[in-house]
């Protein structure tokens, strides 16, 4: 990968790189530290290497890494890691925005990966008719419902009717694009690829007695991880020796003083480990006998496409395509948001012969859905289906 300093725009991609036939625009980073949707834009990309030459605009975040799958990276805007501020996200919009004015026509199609405002601010009008724009969070990056700004929902339908391709995690946010102007068939729904190809290990195969949930994810308040320390001390108090494995890193020093407090208050500190941010997730997915994701918003989290990957059963809300995807695959249960009925559902996950079924199941539905290669496949078709079609977006 070539890396280029375009921290002020001058060194823009030229005409040198026109080989490359995708601009994507990841205001999250490029590779490197935790984040779900640099996660999803390497997968997806690593696999898309063999059909496309891919460019990247990036906001190095100071823990980037090489990506083998992009031709020529571009670091837009330098932050530190972990912050973005309101500030930053203004200069973020104004510079990506020179970039496109300048560079756009070098490339098929300009990749918004998260349809957030400040991608949606950095757009020129005449370069929309070859955006892919793919939204990371069911809320958050798009501005749902009635309570949305009149002024932020008329800034998305401007840019979003003119798009080629929008690509939608779950049903909610196909939905969403939808009632923003994105005729319907230039939506294609994907699912968040998986980082194995093979599970090598399942829940239900694992002798020790000792019952172990997993979380994996940022540890913040959008996936309700107290609720995993709720379900060890519940479980305790029910006679199950339960311990929990948490792998990814807090959202901010005060969630990550509040959580531990919380851990502290119910007598459980020694039953729980908390990893931080680690590069390979799949060693602790070995240790885990459950995943349990109580998440108030997701789209279709990797996390539980690598978990079924590895055939273990999971436990979630009914959030995002969460709940389609356990309920398609037989791979556990879905819940409410609450400690009662995720203490119940894991309760009844606590015999071995159980998840070792419900196990072969998820891995099963895994290998035939979130591989990155099918995902990829879909995308690819799409794109030629949409390449021999007069756009009809509306004035």
């Amino acid at each position: 990968m070539r890396d280029r300093d375009v921290s002020g725009v001058a060194g823009a991609p030229e005409r040198a790189h026109s080989t490359a036939q995708i601009l994507v625009i990841s205001p999250w980073g490029l590779c490197g530290g935790y984040s779900g949707p640099v996660t999803l834009m390497n997968r997806l990309y690593g696999a898309l290497r063999s059909c496309y030459r891919v460019d990247v605009a990036y906001r190095n975040r100071g823990i980037e890494v090489e990506a083998p799958w992009v031709t020529s990276g571009f670091p837009i805007l330098a932050t530190r890691p972990g912050r973005f501020s309101r500030f930053d996200q203004l200069r973020w919009a104004l510079k990506v925005r020179k970039l496109l004015w300048r560079s756009a026509n070098d490339y098929k199609y300009v990749h918004l990966h998260g349809a957030y405002i400040t991608n949606m601010l950095a757009v020129p009008r005449r370069i929309r008719k070859k955006l892919i724009v793919l939204p990371v969070l069911e809320s958050g990056d798009l501005p749902a419902g009635a309570a949305a700004s009149p002024l932020k929902r008329k800034i998305y339908r401007r840019v979003l009717k003119h798009a080629f391709l929008g690509l939608a995690l779950s049903a909610g946010i196909e939905h969403e694009l939808v009632s923003l102007g994105l005729p319907r068939e230039r939506v294609l729904r994907i699912n968040n690829p998986s980082g194995t190809a093979v599970g090598k290990g399942s829940g239900g195969e694992r002798s020790n007695n000792e019952f172990t949930i997993g979380f994996v994810g940022k540890i913040g308040p959008n996936k309700n991880p107290h609720l995993v320390l709720d379900a060890v001390a519940g479980l305790h108090d029910r006679g199950v020796q339960a311990r929990a494995i948490l792998v990814g890193p807090f959202a901010d020093s005060q969630f990550e003083q509040k959580f531990r407090a919380h851990a502290e208050r119910l007598g459980i500190v020694s039953s729980v480990t908390i990893t931080g941010f680690v590069e390979d997730v799949q060693a602790h997915l070995l240790q885990m006998d459950i995943f349990l994701l109580p998440s108030k918003h997701e789209g279709m989290p990797g996390a539980l496409a690598e978990a079924m990957a590895f055939g273990i059963p999971a436990v979630v809300t009914d959030v995002g395509d969460m709940g389609r995807h356990v309920r398609a695959a037989q791979s556990g249960l879905v819940v409410d948001a609450a400690s009662p009925p995720i203490i119940d559902a894991l309760e009844r996950l606590t015999d071995p012969l159980v998840r070792r079924d419900i196990g072969a199941r998820a891995r099963s539905y895994a290998a035939a859905n979130f591989l990155p290669a099918a995902v990829a496949t879909a995308v690819q078709a799409k794109i030629k289906q949409l390449e021999g079609v007069e756009p009809n977006h509306g004035s």
